[in-house]
């Protein structure tokens, strides 16, 4: 064993330095890969499984959103009946020329609405009519059922308790979203004496279109993982499998009754695809560093074995003259003058280097600045992007294409009368139903011209170098914000409640951005009260203002969920978001350089999670209102 050991390290020290090194790399390069392929896969493995989480995570708010948009479609079909001075009478002195008018299959099928109910307060059952709208037939069982559970129980009591009620209902037919409204005049006058309710029969084809694929909607009879949800109490349960993510999204009554659950796979492609590349993109590693050892056994032996010898002639020469030869160290031939050589043309080229990075820093600035425009018209286009969406469902109505169908079969003369009284009421209808959406379509037409006019006056004024100061110009707060508020209103039907001041002084910035930045605020506490799941949805706003600085500081402060201590510092940082499922984090980083170049500021405090958020802007006060500010004071 000695004598092995020692013609082994004979050898080695025989061995010649570029041997030596490459020997060196290649033991190094065997050892190191496996640990590479380790680390990637320690590092990334738990990214992989984090992004498809999230996916994960964002199919079941995709899959909530959907939910809570049919109950929307739904809330607004019963706010139109509910407040309509004809209902109102109707319901306190019924006739069969209403019901045959307005009520029966044939409406339902063209309002898309599978139930409609008008019930007394004493729970008389007024009407109530459960129909097949695809065939725009009555059904009479489900009929039946619905006016017994509309007329007593908990639905009747909640729905004679609250103005607005709605809750999930259960029939041998399937899953229903019941929602109730007391009626009054349209004015909203007239004491209610009863309420009207309309269901729709939940289907997995609705929660399907909205993720973009396949979903079951299963009852709870016969679930296997209905144990599971109601030991939950109806919670997101989502199972890790080889292949794909299990996802059962509980549907619960009012009472925490499990009624049933939507159902989706989530397939795990970015693990697969993940680990396939790691293995080779290992391999492609350890090829490029066999490619690698050959360039530096040629290099070496070209550079740094010549240069080395070089190198020790010079310094045998220095050592016994104290000079340097001619043409040696001092002249640049060896290494130590190399070096030298080296490191002034570093400082040459780093000084170039930092001209470069300032250059790219302010075209970054402008790329921010771009960003941030292309953000806040996105915020604008929102509620235009709402309505259209909206328009198209209502002109994708099936009474409108039955209505050509009906005008052209009125033409045949040989129909029989009863057949021509049911077109000419379904016609009626029908057009009754236009005119009743006439009214909110202009006044949607015109929130929709606002904001777009708004998105010109973005691209119209707008200044790319947010590092610079914005011409100041006396601005209204209270104008802008009031401004912002329709374009939230019209981005989200559940309308948030203002507590604003009565007035208020005076500003001095760019109105353009200003507004910017309040939409920034306004839509990103929105999200947070949604989050939060918060009854009602409030902001306050209040302010003060500092005479001496001749500064105005406005606190805008939400009932959402508020923001961890250790997240607050950097809520302003490019491309941070609190929110999981959203990325580019533009709108605050983009308001914060908008109001340092209006001379102001902007902050954010909450006490954590859960206990709402204030967003702190200060700005100046405009020159006008300073002098009477002072004297105030």
């Amino acid at each position: 064993m000695h004598d092995f050991h020692a013609k082994l390290t004979s050898r080695w020290n025989n061995r010649r330095l570029v041997g030596k090194h490459a020997t060196v790399m290649l033991l190094a390069t065997a050892a190191i890969m496996p640990l590479i392929l380790f680390v990637l896969i320690g590092m990334l493995g738990p990214t992989f499984d984090a992004i498809e989480r999230r996916e994960v995570a964002a199919q079941t708010a995709r899959a909530k959103n959907s939910l809570t948009a049919f109950k929307n479609d739904l809330m607004k079909g019963v706010g139109d009946y509910a407040m309509w001075d004809s209902s109102y009478a109707y319901l306190n002195t019924p006739t069969t020329a209403f019901e045959k008018e307005t009520l029966g299959p044939v409406t339902l099928q063209a309002m898309g609405t599978d139930l409609i109910a008008y019930i007394k307060f004493d729970g008389t059952k007024i009407y109530t009519l459960a129909a097949d709208i695809e065939k725009a037939t009555p059904l009479g069982e489900e009929t039946a059922l619905f006016s017994d559970v509309l007329t007593k129980g908990d639905f009747f009591n909640k729905a004679r308790e609250n103005k607005q009620h709605h809750d999930y209902v259960r029939t041998p037919r399937g899953l229903y979203v019941v929602y109730s409204q007391w009626i009054t005049k349209s004015d909203g006058s007239g004491t209610p004496s009863g309420f009207i309710a309309m269901g729709n029969k939940l289907s997995a084809a609705t929660i399907s279109e909205a993720l973009q694929s396949k979903v079951s909607l299963d009852l709870v009879d016969g679930m296997p993982i209905a144990k599971r949800l109601i030991a939950e109490k109806g919670k997101t349960l989502t199972s890790e499998m080889k292949h794909e993510f299990k996802t059962h999204l509980g549907l619960l009554n009012n009472k925490g009754n499990l009624l049933g659950a939507i159902s989706f796979s989530t397939p795990r492609d970015i693990s697969a695809l993940g680990y396939s590349a790691l293995l080779s993109a290992t391999a492609a590693i350890a090829a490029a560093i066999l490619a690698l050892l050959l360039i530096l056994a040629s290099g070496i032996r070209r550079i740094t074995v010549r240069r080395l010898q070089q190198l020790e002639s010079n310094v045998h020469a220095f050592r016994s003259t104290g000079e340097l030869v001619e043409g040696g160290i001092a002249a640049g031939t060896d290494e130590i003058a190399t070096l030298s050589n080296e490191f002034r043309s570093m400082a040459i080229e780093l000084n170039e280097a930092s001209e470069k990075l300032m250059q790219r820093t302010y075209l970054q600035g402008k790329a921010d600045s771009a960003a941030g425009m292309l953000h806040n018209v996105r915020n604008a286009l929102a509620p235009v992007r709402v309505m259209q969406e909206k328009w198209l469902r209502e002109e994708a109505l099936p009474f409108r294409a039955n209505m050509e169908r009906a005008a052209d079969e009125l033409d045949n003369q040989d129909i029989t009368p009863e057949r021509r009284a049911q077109l000419e009421a379904f016609l009626l209808s029908a057009a009754k139903t236009i005119a009743l959406s006439a009214r909110s379509r202009r006044q949607e037409m015109e929130e929709n011209k606002s904001s777009i006019d708004q998105i010109a006056s973005i691209l119209g004024s707008y200044n790319f170098d947010m590092s610079s100061a914005t011409p100041g110009e006396e601005v209204d707060f209270l104008s802008i914000l009031g401004t912002e508020i329709k374009t939230l209103d019209a981005r989200d039907s559940e309308n948030v409640e203002f507590v604003l001041p009565d007035s208020m002084p005076k500003l001095s910035g760019n109105r353009i951005h200003l507004g910017q930045v309040l939409g920034n605020i306004l839509v990103n506490a929105d999200e947070a009260m949604i989050a939060a799941g918060v009854a009602e949805k409030r902001i306050t706003v209040n302010y003060d203002v500092d005479s001496n600085a001749n500064m105005m500081t406005i606190r805008l402060t939400d009932n959402g969920d508020g923001i961890p201590a250790d997240k607050l510092a950097a809520v302003f940082q490019r491309g941070y978001s609190t929110r999981d499922h959203k990325t580019g984090g533009l709108g605050m980083h983009w308001s914060a350089n908008a109001m340092r170049a209006m001379n102001g500021s902007i902050a954010i405090e909450s006490e954590g999670a859960g206990k709402g958020a204030t967003v702190v802007l200060q700005i100046p006060v405009a020159a006008s209102h300073q002098e009477q500010i002072q004297l105030a004071a």
